[in-house]
């Protein structure tokens, strides 16, 4: 997980300098623009949403193909989310899987 070593605030602009894992960096790529910078913590991420599936209008739906794709074998029945407004744009940012010991998981 990302984190700010330092910044600069400039006259219309702020500098970051970030520490990246070698794994965030090789999902950056050569992108060096359309970044999006979002906490990922506790607090920023208040929102808790049911997964599960159709016929309940207070679910979020995750394509089976998706978390095949991205090797995520059990879906939790919450996950944490956040809801962010940037350059009038509005992002939804979903924790999917992660360390949650404070909730059990039953499984069959």
């Amino acid at each position: 997980m990302a984190c700010i070593e330092s910044f600069e605030k400039k006259e219309e602009s702020i500098v970051l300098k970030i520490k990246i894992t070698p794994e965030e960096y090789c999902e950056i790529g050569k992108h060096i623009s359309n970044l999006l910078l979002l906490p990922a913590g506790k607090r920023s991420l208040s929102y808790s949403l049911t997964t599960g599936k159709l016929g309940n209008s207070n679910r979020v739906m995750v394509p089976k193909k998706l978390l095949k794709e991205n090797k995520i074998e059990h879906l939790p029945k919450n996950v944490d989310a956040g809801v962010f407004e940037i350059d009038n744009m509005k992002y939804m940012l979903i924790r999917l899987e992660g360390d949650k010991k404070h909730i059990p998981i039953f499984e069959d």
